[in-house]
Formats: structure tokens, C-alpha cells, sequence
């Protein structure tokens, strides 16, 4: 349980910022156009200034999804 929050920047440094985007997608889609292709879908440059490393994962786990187990 997280009963506190620092939002102070205490380090700089490469990543600093985290973006998440939660798009859904076929999954033989993403198998067949790969993780480039579904990143760039959403209008996401993997090239562009300041873009130190980018993932692709297969589901986010959230409250909501838990509530279906």
C-alpha cells in the first residue's frame, strides 16, 4: 500500500518520463505486424528526440481486469 508519494526529482538523467498507451488490438495483428508496427499505429515515433527506450507488452493489468479473476 503506498501511504506516500515523492514527486521530487531527485536524479537527472535519461528516463525521466513514462507515457503508457492502453490500445487494443487483435492479437494475430500484433503477432504478424510486430511491436514496431504497433507503436507507430498509435502515432508514437521510436526515433524521435529525447526517446531513450520504448516496450510493447501484451496486457495491463488493472483494477478492472483483476475484478474478472
Amino acid at each position: 500500500m503506498l501511504f506516500e508519494q515523492d514527486v521530487d526529482v531527485k536524479e537527472t538523467g535519461i528516463g525521466t518520463a513514462v507515457t503508457v498507451f492502453d490500445a487494443k488490438r487483435a492479437p494475430d495483428w500484433v503477432k504478424q505486424a510486430g511491436a514496431d508496427a504497433v507503436v507507430k499505429s498509435r502515432g508514437f515515433d521510436p526515433g524521435a528526440f529525447g526517446v531513450v527506450g520504448w516496450d510493447v507488452y501484451d496486457e495491463l493489468i488493472t483494477p478492472a481486469t483483476l475484478s474478472q479473476w
